[in-house]
């Protein structure tokens, strides 16, 4: 029986920081399209007019509601760079079907060595005759495989919290750019949120950066914040696609893995009760 994914700590945790950010992106995104709404009915109006008044003051209570969700305007920024709800959502659903498959593999793989353990133990008092022993070759094959599986498990797992860790310290980046527009303009972020990043792959611009005294924090300029962005969605874009061909790989060799202790758990103990029947 497969099982519940969807039950899982690893699987839980995932979901949720992802559906977090989701439902702060769609609250800001809709608080957006009312302000552009309400502007483009004010652009109409006479500005002395009551009206006008009335959609100023809708105008500014929504710009309220949007500084209480995003306070430095991060979010709003990001998504200005492309990042959308529908854009996670995507790399939720990737993210998540990649963990799942992992998750399902080691299952699978658990239920395999169980079969092939009692099938291997009806055998273990008897002679180990030529047809036994090619059916317990064929076991170590699927025992051997079991060993290629789990390392593929290994490296997807691995990537999946990669991914989630650089999707904290790209928040940490965001968090960190100053505002406005002026390229030029800098502000100051951890040292060990830069090292953490080019541990995790992300490559930083560091002809953009400046290490201080201390060695405790970098200065950064707005376009070098903007770089370093860019670098950590170009990482996770990366181990998202390398997930993707993992998975494929992975499920090929959890079927391998299957038919060989399928083969084994089955034939083996058939053999077993045939070689009892002949001695008896």
């Amino acid at each position: 029986m497969t099982i519940d994914v969807t039950s899982n700590s690893q699987y839980i945790q995932l979901k949720q920081s992802y559906d977090q950010k989701i439902d702060l992106e769609t609250q800001i995104q809709g608080g957006l399209d009312k302000l552009n709404d309400i502007g483009h009915q004010m652009s109409s109006l006479d500005p002395h007019s009551d009206q006008w008044k009335q959609l100023q003051d809708q105008y500014n209570a929504q710009m309220n509601k949007l500084q209480g969700l995003d306070p430095d305007g991060s979010v709003r920024r990001a998504m200005t760079g492309g990042e959308s709800a529908q854009t996670l959502k995507a790399e939720e659903a990737t993210a998540l079907n990649n963990l799942g498959s992992v998750l399902i593999g080691q299952d699978a793989i658990e239920q395999a060595n169980a079969a092939a353990a009692q099938a291997t133990g009806n055998v273990a008092n008897k002679d180990v005759d030529v047809m036994t022993r090619a059916l317990m070759t064929f076991a170590m094959l699927g025992q051997a495989d079991d060993k290629v599986v789990a390392g593929q498990m290994d490296v997807i797992s691995d990537n999946v919290n990669k991914i989630t860790q650089l999707n904290s310290l790209s928040e940490a980046v965001r968090n960190a750019r100053p505002d406005g527009t002026d390229s030029g303009k800098t502000a100051t972020i951890s040292a060990d949120v830069v090292k953490q990043l080019q541990s995790l792959g992300a490559e930083m611009p560091m002809d953009k950066m400046t290490l201080s005294k201390d060695g405790q924090t970098y200065t950064v300029s707005q376009a070098g914040f903007d770089t370093m962005t860019n670098n950590i969605q170009s990482t996770e874009s990366s181990l998202t696609t390398l997930n993707q061909n993992k998975t494929i790989d992975l499920n090929k060799a959890i079927d391998v893995s299957q038919q060989c202790t399928t083969f084994e758990s089955t034939d083996l103990d058939k053999w077993a009760q045939l070689m009892q029947k002949v001695e008896s």
